[in-house]
């Protein structure tokens, strides 16, 4: 108050003029230290509604990085699935390949009453049912699954393996 006594004291010294001219000035200082007061409440309300959206921000966030990993994760999964699948097609094919050359086999010796064999592009007639070779006791059948053996003894020039024409 002290302050306040000797700016009332000052004031009567001076001129009415210049005392007018401080008068509008600590106005202007309440007017500005008011308006100073509102912005910083004004600020602290919007600093607080910022606050809030990056909470609600943030939850957003986290819920899309869960769904995005559970995203992720179902895609490996149904990628191993169809590589499963796609490999499983692969093997079926190769058998229905092995079993449309078994059966192509057993229609031609029914027809002409005995098995065939295709060996690099060749057709080969199969005159017998069993056989021996290096040791070992073999069928017709083993012929039709066992490429490799048919070509050794292709190689060996067995007698019971004939080449014939191929039929259109």
């Amino acid at each position: 108050m002290a302050k306040n006594e000797s700016n009332d004291a000052l004031k009567l010294e001076l001129d009415p003029a210049t005392a007018k001219v401080i008068a509008d000035l600590e106005d202007k200082v309440k007017s500005l230290k008011s308006e100073l007061d509102k912005n910083d409440q004004l600020h602290s309300d919007e600093v607080g509604e910022l606050n809030v959206k990056i909470k609600e921000l943030e939850e957003v966030n986290a819920t899309l990085t869960a769904s995005n990993d559970e995203f992720f994760t179902s895609k490996d999964y149904l990628e191993a699935e169809l590589e499963l699948i796609t490999s499983e097609r692969d093997q079926a094919q190769v058998e229905m390949l092995q079993m449309s050359k078994a059966l192509s086999s057993a229609q031609v010796a029914v027809k002409n009453g005995y098995q065939t064999v295709d060996h690099e592009g060749k057709t080969y007639a199969i005159h017998g049912k069993v056989f021996q070779y290096k040791g070992r006791e073999y069928t017709s059948d083993d012929l039709l699954s066992d490429e490799e053996l048919v070509g050794e003894l292709l190689k060996i020039k067995v007698g019971f393996l004939v080449e014939v024409a191929k039929e259109d």
